[in-house]
């Protein structure tokens, strides 16, 4: 990649060079401090990495590594370490972003075999979701942490950013479904976003 901007072509290189930093065996947060996997930050990763990078992978193993979601079908915060072992608090909204990283990678690599694998577990995490449904039908009153990667945006009570988030993770599993001949979870999804669009 170049362009006629160096800031762009340095923008660029930052971003390889904080993928190749953060890639064990899993997308990591930071290579010297915590190192670990941390679920909504690896879509990120696999952003840059899908756009850089020949050997898809690692990026392919993210969305495998990170299908493991709790009891209740919302994911971890932090796969393949302590924190996931626990089974406690985790950051829901990270959830959303696994999702969008499956669409991220089916639209890189059109791989419907994967979409198949990750799609009952993706409904879940919607499914978790639809507890927090207001009269509205939107997002409401979330427990546990919400984070939205470390914006300075209020997420408590009534949330226009989690409810687009939501939303989001509905649309693109709807496409997902529709990809595979899943009709009816399509429909259902479809029904949800058209209430939060609203």
């Amino acid at each position: 990649f170049r362009s006629d901007d160096p800031r762009l072509d340095a923008l660029y290189q930052a971003g390889i060079r904080t993928v190749q930093l953060n890639s064990l065996d899993a997308y990591t947060d930071c290579p010297t401090r915590e190192q670990r996997a941390w679920v909504g930050d690896a879509v990120v990763h696999q952003m840059v990495d899908l756009a850089t990078n020949e050997d898809w992978g690692l990026a392919r193993n993210y969305l495998e590594l990170s299908d493991s979601p709790r009891p209740d079908g919302i994911l971890p915060m932090v796969v393949a370490g302590d924190i996931e072992a626990s089974g406690g608090l985790t950051i829901p909204d990270w959830s959303l972003s696994w999702i969008h990283g499956i669409h991220i990678q089916y639209w890189h690599d059109g791989d419907l075999e994967a979409v198949q694998r990750h799609l009952p577990t993706a409904e879940r995490v919607l499914r978790w979701y639809t507890n927090y449904v207001d009269e509205r039908g939107t997002i409401a009153d979330v427990p546990e942490w919400n984070l939205v990667d470390w914006a300075s945006i209020f997420v408590s009570g009534r949330s226009s950013i989690l409810t687009a988030l939501w939303a989001r993770g509905l649309a693109e599993f709807a496409g997902l479904c529709e990809a595979i001949g899943n009709a009816g979870s399509a429909a259902w999804a479809r029904k949800l976003y058209d209430s939060a669009a609203k």
